[in-house]
């Protein structure tokens, strides 16, 4: 098995009318969103999978299970039995996620085509379509994406920003995982590198676990919030913001399970210090009931 590796960015694109006075965002369509690119396969066939949604940690989520399945059953596109994709989506779907975020909605391309959508979106259609020719270099794909859609009657300048999020890699020597995230105002990078048991389980698990540490992250910050308004008598412990404090709460601890069963399977080193948010939420999780 070559090299695993894959890079999940934060993305903004503006689809807007070069023609508008002003090229006022509020008639352009915006689109925000996380894409991880996937190449697998090998001498027999490869496919470019691409994952984007709303949240880093469901993108995360999903591609986990997407290398799941294709180290069990193999190139998406060549099986006798297709890949539920809504089951799946619906699987990774948590009930915080349920209770408080409705509208997350997630899309999957295989060499450039939709395979799932959760909701319509022709530009990122075209967008993707034009990326596969780029997979080494996707900035180069705005420009072409511009004349992609002109020659469908659409007169849109586009422009884009991406910031990278996380870089995966995984060879005979172990997993290396980088996170970068937001914290206080400013971008921080958090490492951890993982050694031992079966490689395909191991790339697996990282990208679930990495998943994890992301969606703590949130959920520390959201905890913080919300705790600040109770203590400020804004809100109440039995307001919606109180019973969105518990669920944050309870998805720490099932983000700090998910990182403790990766540690006890592979040998884990953190760059800096694994954060302790996790066991601050343990002591916490009494008071949210």
């Amino acid at each position: 098995m070559s090299e695993f590796n894959a890079s999940l960015v934060r993305e903004k694109i503006v689809f807007a009318d070069p023609n508008r006075p002003g090229r006022d965002e509020a008639s352009a369509t915006i689109i925000r969103s996380n894409r991880i690119y996937l190449n697998i396969g090998n001498g027999e066939g490869r496919e470019n999978i691409v994952i984007r949604t709303q949240t880093i940690p469901t993108t995360l989520r999903l591609a986990s299970r997407v290398m799941f399945s294709y180290f069990k059953n193999g190139l998406f596109g060549k099986r006798k039995d297709p890949y539920d994709w809504q089951v799946q989506w619906g699987g990774l779907l948590t009930e915080y996620d349920r209770a408080f975020m409705p509208d997350l909605w997630g899309a999957v391309y295989i060499d450039g085509k939709p395979v799932f959508k959760t909701k319509a979106n022709p530009f990122i259609d075209v967008v993707e379509r034009v990326a596969v020719a780029h997979t080494e270099n996707y900035n180069m794909t705005m420009d072409e994406a511009e004349q992609a859609l002109r020659q469908i009657g659409h007169q849109l300048e586009v422009e884009h920003v991406s910031s990278v999020s996380g870089v995966f890699v995984d060879n005979d020597g172990g997993t290396r995982c980088g996170i970068i995230h937001r914290w206080d105002g400013k971008n921080m990078v958090f490492n951890f590198t993982a050694e031992g048991g079966r490689r395909q389980q191991r790339i697996v698990q990282a990208l679930a676990t990495s998943a994890a540490f992301l969606e703590a992250i949130n959920m520390h910050r959201q905890i913080g919030i919300i705790k600040g308004k109770i203590a400020r008598q804004e809100v109440s412990k039995t307001s919606a913001d109180g019973r969105q404090l518990r669920a944050a709460i309870a998805r720490m601890s099932v983000a700090d399970k998910i990182v403790r069963d990766f540690e006890e399977n592979y040998k884990v080193k953190y760059r800096p210090e694994k954060p302790n948010f996790f066991s601050e939420a343990a002591k916490e999780n009494g008071d949210a009931e």
